[in-house]
């Protein structure tokens, strides 16, 4: 009886670590690329595909995600001023 405690224990451990292996989540502002071993995975017509917001699922062990942000980064700085040639 032991046994099968200790069977079953690992087979759902296992499970979990499966299951958690192939979920992944891509943020708001993000977009997402799979790579298969290292490869882009790609569409019919060899267009890379990415993936936009939301959950999402992948091969668990054989595929990687690489997330990217996309969002638009504006700077903005005070007023400052400087010498030109003619000005000295």
């Amino acid at each position: 009886m032991k046994y099968l405690n200790k069977m079953i224990a690992a087979a759902a451990v296992f499970l979990f670590l499966l299951i958690m292996g192939s979920v992944f989540t891509i943020e708001e502002g993000q977009k997402g690329l799979v790579l298969i071993m290292g490869k882009l995975k790609t569409d019919s017509a060899g267009i890379a595909e990415t993936y936009g917001p939301g959950l999402h699922i992948k091969l668990p062990f054989i595929s990687s995600v690489r997330k990217f942000d996309t969002r638009i980064h504006g700077f903005t700085s005070g007023e400052f001023s400087t010498l030109t040639s003619k000005q000295t």
